[in-house]
């Protein structure tokens, strides 16, 4: 069955001419079943040499070296009618939409583009509004633009080469520089399903890690870099717990080795890192701060202050989540990072007692856990008291029956004598 549309034999962009490929019929015929018709879907530049100059004219020549070997790039006029609807999108905390903020920088000179889960979401077909931009521009360059166009800005760190544009984190518009959240080495970046980005100039398609069309659409987790790296992948600590966000979204590892290395990783580490301040100049312990920031996307101070934000609600399915695959004694250990004073924090109050159960659900089984393996223990010790006993009592009746024996055979000899 043909699946697929005439297409381009070529594409001009950015008055260049680049050649194009039809995708495999297994992924054009699941972009069918996504849209619920035939989409026009291809990729551009395959040939190394086309790559190269593609990179060059889209993002820049700093980007070859780090993109040539895995990304591949494509086009589609359906995808792109619903990323026109994302940028129609109003900013709730902003007044203006996503179109307004990306021409902003623009006409600035600043390249612009869509990045992470946003891209993901698209592909798997569910509504999202956690926006991310990513641009070639030191983010010392767009604090004062958010003065001249009058946006809040509520968070720009230099150092981290981060802006939230809005007001509140999470719920408003995120921005990053490009070289530091993008163009990094394998083991910096995550899983290939959030290695997409779109070029809002061109209407192209970014799959920086070469497989992240393919495993979104059938739902697999692959990790970046390669596997004689993951160690070094894990060394960021929030990676790890963010695998189980896409198992919550139903994806699955592409093989269990994954599950495997991320389980044994976090159980071997949590009391040494997860469960230890960050540092003394960050009074928090990691698992507390991947809490609060990964998960509610709220904010931790650098004197260790914090408080959850707008997505507290999602605490629920993720420690949900995890305590399927961690242990009981590290899902324990995990919970024990809400204290009173958090659930008291709480706005949503279903957040709160749900938590409080799950403490209490833990607290038992780890009582009732504590309590067999005393009884065990117990039982073990008044069984070897019992054997002793009875090996004594048998030793003696064996003595007695030997000097009974002995006195027999003694009357014998007498009786004959």
């Amino acid at each position: 069955m043909n699946y697929k549309m005439s297409l381009p034999e070529t594409v001009d962009i950015a008055n260049k001419t680049f050649t194009t490929l039809p995708i495999p019929d297994n992924i054009q015929y699941r972009l069918n079943k996504l849209f619920k018709k035939r989409v026009s879907f291809y990729e551009i530049a395959p040939d190394r040499n086309e790559k190269i100059t593609l990179i060059s004219k889209i993002i820049g020549p700093y980007a070859i070296n780090t993109m040539i070997r895995l990304s591949r790039f494509y086009q589609s006029p359906d995808f792109t009618k619903e990323v026109d609807k994302i940028r129609k999108f109003k900013i709730p905390d902003m007044g203006v939409t996503v179109d307004d903020v990306v021409k902003a920088l623009q006409k600035r000179n600043i390249k612009v583009y869509l990045h992470g889960g946003l891209i993901r979401d698209m592909f798997m077909g569910v509504k999202s509004t956690d926006i991310d931009l990513i641009f070639d521009a030191d983010v010392g360059k767009i604090e004062p633009i958010c003065k001249e166009e009058g946006y809040p800005c509520a968070d720009i760190m230099i150092r981290e080469q981060y802006v939230n544009f809005g007001k509140e984190k999470g719920a408003s518009l995120e921005g990053s520089n490009f070289k530091n959240s993008y163009l990094v080495q394998l083991y910096a970046r995550e899983a290939t399903v959030n290695d997409f980005s779109y070029d809002l100039q061109n209407d192209i398609i970014i799959d920086a890690g070469g497989h992240g069309l393919q495993d979104v659409l059938y739902r697999k987790i692959r990790l970046t870099p390669y596997p004689h790296q993951w160690k070094l992948w894990a060394k960021d600590p929030k990676k790890p717990f963010r695998y189980f966000k896409l198992i919550q979204k139903g994806f699955k590892p592409m093989h269990p080795g994954i599950n495997d290395f991320i389980v044994n990783y976090i159980t071997d580490n949590y009391d040494s890192i997860y469960g230890k301040e960050i540092s003394k100049n960050y009074p928090i312990k990691w698992m507390k701060k991947i809490l609060v920031s990964t998960i509610t996307n709220g904010v931790v101070e650098p004197d260790g202050k914090y408080h959850y934000g707008p997505n507290e609600h999602k605490l629920i399915p993720f420690l949900e989540t995890i305590k399927q695959y961690l242990s009981p004694e590290i899902f324990r250990k995990i919970l024990s990072n809400f204290s009173k004073e958090d659930l008291k924090k709480f706005k949503d109050k279903k957040v709160a007692s749900t938590i409080t159960s799950l403490i209490k659900s833990s607290s038992t089984k780890s009582s009732v856990k504590s309590l067999k393996t005393t009884t065990k223990t117990s039982n073990k010790s008044m069984v070897k008291s019992k054997t002793k006993k009875s090996k004594v009592v048998s030793g003696v009746g064996k003595e007695d029956n030997i000097k009974k024996g002995k006195k027999t055979k003694k009357s014998k000899v007498s009786l004959k004598n």
